[in-house]
Formats: C-alpha cells, structure tokens, sequence
C-alpha cells in the first residue's frame, strides 16, 4: 500500500503544511515561506519544504484542467496527483461554489469536497456538490449561483489504495 506523503514527514512538517499549501497558492517564494514558518515556530528542513511545494504545485496545476473539461467527461485518473494526506475514498474532488447568502443576498463563495469510490463525470461531480449543499441548508445557508470542479487527487499510486 502506498503511504500518503505528509504521512511520511514530521508533526511539525505536518502542522506547516496548510501554511505551505497557502503560500504556494499565493505564489510565495521558498525562501519566504521559510522565513515564515521560522517565524510562527514551524520550521523544517528546506528540502522538506521543496518537496512539499513540488507535490502542492501538482495539486494547485490540475485545477484548470479539470475546470475546462466538458460537463459529460471524466478526468484521467492518471492526470491527478496523489493525495498529500490520507483520504478514505479513491478519488477526492474540490468544487467552488458561488452564490448569495440566503438571508442577506451577500455575495458568497464556499469550496465542497466531493469524494467517490468511482470515478464521475464534471457534471456529476459538481451535481453531487450541489446536493450536499442542498442537503445541509441550515449549515451552508447559500443560494447557489455557479458551481465549478476546482480541484481533485487520487489515493496512492494507481491500483492501490
């Protein structure tokens, strides 16, 4: 069984990694964010933290992929990066929604993580989101606008999970 990567690494590599995750998002250098992971008492090996960056960087870079993919096609289960954590299914989707507040009509934007056994359509997965929203209205309290596959990872290397 593959071993996800995180799960390989330090607590304290663990703990930085949403730092990491936000900062590679963000586009901050390396040498920055090692400066402030030191600062918030995080700090790792810089070797570390390169190859944490590398595999967030293949997360952050099939986001557009699967946001122009057609409604009625599915993504190459071989496209998607591995997931950095352990997820229970095989496969883990991000769909950003966008819409207004139920009760004040504020813009909004929320992200649901879709997780399936099987591999789905675009149009499947964003449905599967809608429905989760749809499901927990007294959480969510949004009137959805716009949905949009954003994201996704595989467990483990292909055929293992």
């Amino acid at each position: 069984m593959a071993f996800p990567f995180l799960l390989k690494q330090t607590a304290r590599a663990r703990r930085a990694s949403p730092m990491i995750r936000r900062g590679v998002r963000e586009g901050v250098s390396s040498r920055q964010l090692m400066g402030i992971l030191q600062k918030a008492g995080l700090g790792i090996r810089r070797q570390t933290l390169l190859d944490i960056m590398r595999l967030m960087e293949g997360e952050a870079a099939i986001g557009p992929v699967l946001s122009a993919l057609g409604i009625n096609r599915m993504p190459n289960p071989l496209r998607l990066p591995p997931a950095l954590t352990k997820i229970r299914r095989a496969f883990s989707f991000t769909v950003r929604v966008r819409g207004s507040v139920e009760t004040t009509g504020e813009p909004i934007e929320r992200f649901v993580t879709v997780t399936t056994d099987t591999l789905l359509t675009r149009g499947e997965i964003e449905a599967l989101a809608d429905e989760a929203i749809e499901g927990e209205r007294g959480h969510y309290d949004i009137v959805v606008s716009n949905l949009l596959l954003v994201g996704g990872v595989r467990a483990g290397a292909p055929g293992l999970l």
